[in-house]
């Protein structure tokens, strides 16, 4: 029910947004504040169950890292609005980016967290190995399309350049490689009730990944604008993973106040 409602919400705002397209403030301000409200959801769920959870307990550490990790993501894009439309500040490199990029560690180290939790009593190192493989990859693709281009123009500040190198790696090696590695690790437990909320947040996370490096790509070659399809990739991922928080809670029997 939660992921219907979820679907319908997104799909209104996202009709909205396509038809204020000819409108970049309007499409913008739209894009934002879907992003803005699915992390918001996304981070509250987290920290829902973390809250119901006890002090101590291994599961409480993982959803800890998922509430910070969307939290970091929600007051990124709360100072990209103030700076960009409130302030008339440039939010492109601004203090927006210490949150953004912190926002990797946090999800990842939570997903990490899981996977390790998933891989007791099974050593096999496959999972990782090909998440890895999946991420060297996209980041060979990521370098000879943007970050080469972008470390020879001599135009571009050298902070640009740091950042540009940290958001690809962020969530080439930071994201999506744990998110892979737990969505293949848990392939072995075929639908287990513990699991399937792990494989939603883990799909969330890849398309995280992906939307991200699809905008890197965008606008680099200068083809993205404020309510693109490709915003609804964000949304989606938001929503992902604040549903996966929704199921884990529901798997572990929590939702009846705290264990």
């Amino acid at each position: 029910m939660t992921g219907l409602v979820l679907a319908l919400v997104a799909a209104t705002a996202f009709f909205a947004m396509r038809l204020a397209s000819g409108n970049e403030d309007a499409a913008g301000a739209i894009s934002t504040a879907g992003a803005v409200a699915f992390a918001l959801f996304a981070a509250g769920s987290a920290f829902d169950v973390a809250r119901r959870l006890k002090p101590g307990e291994p599961l409480r550490a993982q959803v800890v890292l998922i509430g910070l990790g969307m939290a970091a993501l929600v007051m990124g894009d709360f100072l990209y609005w103030l700076l960009e439309s409130v302030l008339g500040l440039s939010p492109y490199p601004s203090v927006a980016d210490v949150f953004y990029v912190a926002s990797f560690p946090l999800l990842g180290g939570g997903l990490m967290l899981a996977l390790r939790a998933f891989s007791r009593g099974n050593k096999q190192p496959m999972p990782l190995a090909a998440a890895a493989a999946a991420s060297l990859l996209a980041t060979l693709a990521v370098w000879g399309t943007v970050l080469a281009p972008v470390f020879g123009d001599s135009e571009i500040s050298i902070v640009e350049k740091v950042l540009g190198t940290l958001y690809p790696v962020g969530d080439l090696w930071l994201l999506l490689l744990p998110a892979l590695a737990l969505a293949i690790a848990l392939g072995r437990f075929a639908g287990g009730r513990l699991a399937v909320p792990w494989v939603i947040v883990a799909v969330g996370a890849v398309l995280m990944a992906a939307t991200d490096t699809a905008y890197t790509w965008m606008d680099y070659a200068g083809t993205y604008v404020s309510g693109s399809f490709i915003d609804a990739g964000w949304w989606l991922a938001y929503a992902a993973i604040g549903v996966g928080m929704i199921a884990l809670a529901d798997a572990q029997g929590l939702r009846g106040g705290r264990r």
